[in-house]
């Protein structure tokens, strides 16, 4: 059902596989962010609505990540970095910290 909500709210760009990798992936940042063990239901349109931007940012081709160079002596790594999930969760801050656990 989430995943055809979210088919519906993005106009139904993606398909339902797409739909199901952004929803688990944006509740996993969510109950991770909160230290919740499962989604209450008042954070149902949160979760949509991050579901759709990671929809969103795959579909831009990643154009927030920065590039990051590691050299050891004479060999050289260059790889980009993707922008962390502290960015997608600022926007919903407000609403996410309503459900945020204190957790010792």
């Amino acid at each position: 059902m989430k995943s055809l909500l979210l088919q519906q709210m993005t106009g139904g760009r993606y398909d339902e596989f797409r739909c199901r990798d952004a929803l688990d992936y944006a509740e996993e940042l969510i109950l991770g962010y909160c230290h919740l063990r499962e989604l209450p239901d008042g954070l149902l349109h949160t979760l949509l609505d991050l579901a759709s931007q990671l929809l969103a940012q795959g579909e831009a081709g990643g154009a927030d990540r920065s590039l990051s160079r590691v050299t050891v002596g004479d060999t050289s790594v260059q790889f980009f970095e993707a922008a962390g999930a502290g960015g997608l969760l600022a926007n919903h801050l407000s609403v996410l910290n309503r459900y945020r656990r204190v957790e010792f």
